[in-house]
């Protein structure tokens, strides 16, 4: 082999090795990237139960009983984000399922205040996405959970039990970054 022969050997070479840490670089940044996107918060059903109204005083022998056509479900949602405050709402699967319990939060006209419940509802008060009111801190803030991210446990109620299929989250960055 004559020198124009090795250097042209050593110019393929060293393209196929330029070539590759291109490749490698790219799919390393590619893998930074999804790594440093932010976590999406964590939505638990933890029991979807009928929902009950107290009669009478503990003290007198009262009991409760089961309001019928109407559950309640609580639900755990984290925030595994060590950077940002996420406000949030639930989206139901099935049209016109969801009670919003804080008829403020939906209507900005009406008052500040929130009534309870009062049954039978009207039908303007069941909506498939629902204002939930909660601002999750922080992973790991100091007044809050020190493990397994910051977390509320509100309660959704229904016209229907709802399994964990039947629920999703909508949810933004407090400080307004994209999803």
């Amino acid at each position: 082999m004559e020198k124009v022969d090795w250097a042209l050997l050593i110019s393929i070479l060293s393209f196929c090795a330029a070539t590759a840490s291109a490749f490698y670089t790219r799919r390393m940044a590619v893998q930074d990237a999804q790594r440093m996107k932010r976590k999406s918060p964590i939505l638990e059903v933890l029991s979807s139960n009928p929902l009950r109204r107290m009669i009478g005083s503990p003290l007198r022998g009262g009991g409760y009983v089961d309001i019928e056509g109407y559950w309640e479900t609580r639900v755990t949602i984290r925030n595994l984000e060590p950077t940002a405050r996420l406000k949030i709402n639930a989206i139901a699967a099935r049209r016109g399922v969801l009670i919003s319990d804080r008829p403020s939060l939906e209507d900005p006209d009406k008052p500040s205040y929130d009534r309870p419940l009062q049954f039978p509802l009207p039908s303007d008060a069941f909506r498939s996405k629902i204002r939930l009111g909660y601002s999750i801190e922080v992973f790991g803030t100091p007044h809050r959970q020190p493990s397994g991210g910051d977390a509320v446990y509100p309660l959704i109620y229904s016209k229907s039990k709802l399994a964990p299929s039947d629920l999703k989250l909508d949810w933004e960055w407090l400080d307004g970054q994209p999803k």
